[in-house]
């Protein structure tokens, strides 16, 4: 094999690894599951939950509930979201018990590349 075709075929594999390299440097933690899960109609939890597929940074991890309907929604009380000693999980408990109605937790996160992340929950309490 020529010096030539050795350096392109070297070359066209290091541009091609190059290529898929950032799909996965770039990647963000994503929501594999909450408690309750999304669109459901369950009783009052004593804790929401919503777990991500990689480690996640306490400082900048909150969220706010809210109860309402349409464009009307009240902020509900929530003690401040913790992240859990598993690092995947963001808990958010209401200070008091949550009565029939819609939910929105709203949350914002920091996964471990440092990229802010934000979501809605929403779920109804019966």
């Amino acid at each position: 094999m020529s010096l030539l075709r050795r350096f392109s075929l070297s070359a066209a594999a290091v541009l091609l690894a190059g290529f898929f390299m950032p799909a996965t440097a770039m990647a963000h933690p994503r929501v594999l599951s909450s408690n309750p899960a999304a669109n459901t109609a369950v009783a009052a939890p004593a804790q929401i939950d919503v777990s991500f597929s990689e480690a996640l940074l306490a400082r900048g991890s909150r969220a706010e509930l809210f109860m309402g309907h349409g464009r009307l929604w009240m902020k509900v009380a929530v003690a401040p979201a913790q992240v859990l000693a598993d690092g995947r999980t963001l808990r958010t408990v209401p200070d008091a018990a949550l009565v029939p109605g819609n939910y929105r937790l709203q949350w914002r996160t920091v996964g471990a590349d440092s990229h802010p992340m934000s979501g809605d929950l929403d779920f109804s309490v019966k």
